[in-house]
Order: C-alpha cells, then structure tokens, then sequence
C-alpha cells in the first residue's frame, strides 16, 4: 500500500506513464499525487487491467497526458471469462486539468471495470473527442456518489455511437454542468444545459441526452 508521496515527470511509450497496475493487483494509496505524467497510449496518470481490489482515498491526478484515452486514468479488465471483474474505488479524489487526444480526458472505464467514485472532483479536463470529464464503455458499471464533474470540455460533444452495453449510475449529490462531461457508450455525451447543476437520486444516463 502507499502513503502519500509523489508520482510525476514521467513518460511511457504505451500505457500508464505514472502507474501501471495489471495481472490481479490489489492495493490501496492513501494521499497519492499523481502529476505531469505523459504516456503515448492509454492512461497518462493511471493505467489499470484486472485488478481485483484497489482503492485510492484523498489522491489527486492532474496535468497527465495520454495520446489517446484516459488523460488521468484508464481502467480495463479482461474479455475472457477466466479472468475476474475488475474492482476499482476513488474516495476523495480530485482528477483536474488532465488531457486525452481520444476520449475521457480525465476518466476512462473500460472492459468489465466495475468502479465506485465517491466526494471525487473531476474538472477542467479535456479531451480531443467525447467525454471531456469521463468516457465510459463495453461493459463497465460506473457509480458516482456525491461527485462534482465541472468545466470539462471535448471536441464532440454529440458522443459516440450506441451500443448500450455500459451502465452510468448518478447517485444523490452528484453534479454535471455540461454536455462535455461525461461520455457513455448508450450514445450520450451527458446531460443537457438546462439541466446544469441538478441533482439526481440513483438514476442513469440514458440515449439523447436525458436522465432515464
């Protein structure tokens, strides 16, 4: 497990410039700041595929790069049925001014990535396609409690096509503020403008820009 420390100033050819976390990995990081990282594929700051159990409480991911998805974090799992869910926890975090050329300038879930996201900030990201703030696709559950996404951008903010296989539940508390935010694979980019600062008890994102 860590606590505290610093993560910064690195570059990874493909994935993972500042953390790489694979083969059923487990592990908790307490007070964790992950910075100025570049990676020339996925996950500037963070890149998980299947870990069974990791958790990271009180960590900040800012100004991480990734040529293509997942600016600050990229988390995937396995096709294969042999191998487990991943199970991901962010409590407390701040993911901030993180930038991806594809998609999830802050946040990418992935691959049968179950992950929880609790009093998280995830703001002033940027991404070149969709989900400014975060991307979520192909099988993940993504629940957000009492999260603030703000002021993220993304070069489209339509989203992508649908295939409705991912699940984005926003639980009480949780805030978006615009389209760009958060990018799921139902074929949404988030909620609409005059819906900006709402909250919503427990619900989903559906197709078109609405809450189911």
């Amino acid at each position: 497990d860590w606590q505290g420390g610093v993560i910064e100033n690195n570059y990874a050819k493909q994935g993972g410039a500042g953390i790489l976390m694979q083969n059923w990995a487990e592990g908790t990081a307490t007070g964790l700041i992950v910075c100025d990282n570049s990676a020339d594929g996925y996950g500037g700051g963070l890149y998980t595929h299947v870990c069974v159990d990791v958790n990271f409480v009180d960590c900040q991911f800012y100004n991480n790069k990734s040529t293509s998805s997942g600016g600050a974090i990229y988390l995937s799992s396995s096709r294969s049925s042999f191998d487990p869910l991943s199970y991901m926890n962010f409590i407390g975090c701040d993911i901030y001014e993180n930038q991806a050329d594809n998609k999830g300038g802050g946040i990418y879930c992935a691959y049968q990535v179950i992950s929880g996201w609790k009093d998280c900030k995830i703001r002033d990201n940027t991404a070149g396609q969709v989900g400014g703030g975060m991307y979520t696709l192909n099988g993940s559950i993504t629940t957000l409690e009492d999260v603030r996404i703000t002021g993220n951008q993304s070069g489209d903010q339509n989203g992508p096509q649908q295939i409705p296989t991912a699940e984005t539940i926003l639980q009480i508390g949780t805030q978006h503020q615009n389209e760009h935010d958060v990018a799921d694979e139902v074929g949404v980019a988030a909620v609409s403008q005059n819906m900006a600062e709402e909250t919503y008890p427990g619900q989903r994102i559906g197709q078109g820009g609405v809450v189911d």
